[in-house]
């Protein structure tokens, strides 16, 4: 699910791995800073890895169906050095989390390529127009495809169990005083949906554009036996995890349920708020197919 930016000095991005009881933490802030984390949901114990400066884009990458491999599309500031290198400003990347390091990676320029999803645990699919990787880091043991279509993004979501029941429309009309001098309307918003394993409750996700053109998404969770929706307020990112808990992110702390038939009893079982950036370097099984 692509969520938005939140009034937060510190902000927390989760993807989870299908078949196994683990995620990814990108845990951005101070600004251009991202720290990977790697959460055992089976036990909420965490291994906290490399920081990168820079943007590493959560909504186009991709975590492993065991979460042993992690694909990311990752962009530096753009400088004259970093444009005429072999690796570019910007590049989509697999490595082993917690880690950063590059295992295999395709540079992307200034291209509107970039990002990909894993299909199964050894075959990915890349938004580019190629699945040429540098000569330096290429894939081993993984299946690659290659084509430019975003559209494909929506497939993880699938994967994932996201429906999505509602297609949004906007539009952008004519206004003083706002971004380019129109104000975005939203008609109706994107709807996103995710059952609960015991079919009981509902998470669901809704996308409006604000005037500003910001993204503005409200999240619920819905009892189905009475209708009741619960708004979650001020979070940046909800699932169900491996084991049917809800959790979600708030600020740099994480929260999940403490049992899962009552998801709305939730406790905060990590803080991630006061961590600073600091060189670390990768062992070396993070370095190796």
């Amino acid at each position: 699910m692509v969520e938005e930016d939140p009034p937060y000095s510190c902000q927390l991005a989760v993807i989870l791995a299908r078949d196994a009881p683990k995620g990814v933490i990108l845990r951005r802030g101070p600004t251009n800073w991202v720290q990977l984390i790697l959460w055992h949901t089976d036990s909420d114990t965490f291994e906290e890895g490399q920081w990168f400066r820079g943007r590493i884009y959560e909504h186009m990458s991709d975590l492993s169906p065991d979460g042993s491999l992690f694909l990311y599309l990752a962009r530096k500031a753009k400088t004259l050095q970093r444009e005429q290198s072999e690796y570019t400003h910007k590049w989509t990347a697999i490595s082993k989390p917690p880690y950063f390091t590059a295992l295999a990676l395709w540079p992307v320029g200034e291209a509107w390529d970039g990002g990909g999803i894993f299909t199964d645990r050894r075959t990915i699919w890349l938004c580019h127009h190629s699945a040429r990787a540098h000569p330096r880091h290429r894939p081993r043991g993984l299946k690659v495809s290659a084509s430019f279509e975003p559209e494909a993004f929506r497939q993880r979501d699938r994967y994932n169990r996201w429906q999505l029941i509602q297609e949004g429309r906007f539009y952008f009309e004519k206004a003083a005083g706002f971004p380019l001098g129109a104000k975005g309307i939203t008609i109706k918003p994107y709807i996103w949906q995710k059952d609960h394993p015991d079919q009981r409750y509902q998470l669901v996700i809704e996308s409006y554009r604000e005037p500003n053109f910001k993204t503005e998404f409200l999240r619920y969770v819905v009892d189905t036996s009475n209708d009741e929706r619960t708004l979650l307020e001020d979070i940046t990112w909800v699932d169900w995890d491996q084991q049917g808990r809800l959790v979600y992110s708030k600020g740099g702390q994480l929260f999940a349920s403490e049992t899962t038939e009552e998801p709305l009893n939730v406790r905060a079982i990590a803080d991630f708020y006061t961590n600073q950036p600091k060189r670390v370097l990768p062992p070396r099984w993070a370095t190796r197919w």
